[in-house]
């Protein structure tokens, strides 16, 4: 592929606390621009006109919403549920996009909408402890680490995976 003309861009220069190699970030400024393709089993990503871009037999387009700032995030439904039993399939709850993130976070309301509560026997201690997280004006907090293995549904399409729960 050659160049894709993002347009007018408002980047700023900074050293990231990262592997020299990596030198900027590419955000949603740009990606918002474009229908984006993202294949992790070929690790390529495409970038296609707005609108242009279908989605492949057996997947679903699903409606996403945009967070205004601070956030500036995007956004879907889901509903979500334990797999193999133990609980229901909650209500609709929003979960933000977010591709950078390497775990799926649940917080307790979205958990308890599907049956689960902090006592229940479907959950597992990881022993982690996770500090730093923030919100604007609530400051950092941590909190300890629980797994559980959750069914996801999301624009009718169904997953599974394995979810992180903080339990301060």
């Amino acid at each position: 592929g050659g160049l894709v003309d993002a347009g007018r861009l408002d980047a700023i220069p900074i050293d990231l606390p990262t592997d020299p190699s990596i030198s900027g970030l590419l955000g949603l400024d740009v990606l918002a621009r474009f229908d984006v393709g993202i294949s992790r089993g070929s690790l390529e990503a495409s970038l296609h006109p707005p609108g242009s871009l279908q989605p492949p037999q057996g997947m679903r387009e699903m409606p996403m919403s945009y967070l205004k700032p601070p956030a500036g995030l995007y956004s879907i439904q889901v509903r979500v549920a334990p797999v193999g039993g133990g609980g229901k399939e909650s209500g609709t709850v929003t979960a933000i996009v977010d591709l950078g993130s390497p775990i799926t976070i649940v917080n307790w309301r979205a958990m308890e909408s599907a049956g689960i509560f902090p006592s229940s026997p479907l959950l597992r201690d990881t022993g982690e402890v996770v500090a730093g997280a923030s919100v604007q004006g609530m400051g950092a907090s941590s909190m300890r680490v629980f797994q559980i293995d959750l069914g996801l549904r999301a624009g009718g399409a169904k997953g599974e995976g394995v979810v992180k729960l903080g339990n301060h």
